[in-house]
């Protein structure tokens, strides 16, 4: 994939976001996995297009994120985490409301503002 096709990705995510917001109430589980990859996207556009990484396996984006995007790790990280327990854990490990929103209106805001800005350059 190249780095036009991972933000129209990462923009639909965050479309579907800003639609469906109100389903944060019902299903913040799956709002939190609808954030963490439409910040992947984000990410994979910006490892694309700054150093020529195109990279499948959460392991190495993560490590990449770290060396390269240090500045948003955190906020990468913290996505990745929801999602993860949105995914694989107990229904009483998934993220409530607050999180659900917290993930949307913050940490991806900050991923997808550092992307754009590094990639508009």
């Amino acid at each position: 994939m190249n780095q036009i096709n991972c933000l129209k990705k990462a923009e639909r995510n965050k479309a579907f976001l800003q639609n469906e917001i109100q389903l944060a109430k019902k299903y913040p589980d799956w709002i939190s996995v609808v954030a963490f990859y439409s910040a992947l996207h984000f990410v994979d556009a910006y490892l694309i297009s700054k150093h020529g990484l195109h990279l499948i396996h959460h392991e190495e984006r993560d490590q990449a994120v770290a060396i390269h995007m240090g500045e948003v790790y955190s906020e990468y990280h913290r996505l990745y985490d929801l999602g993860f327990r949105s995914r694989y854990l107990r229904i009483e490990d998934n993220p409530t409301v607050e999180e659900a929103m917290e993930a949307v209106t913050l940490e991806l805001q900050r991923v997808e503002e550092l992307v754009k800005s590094s990639i508009n350059q």
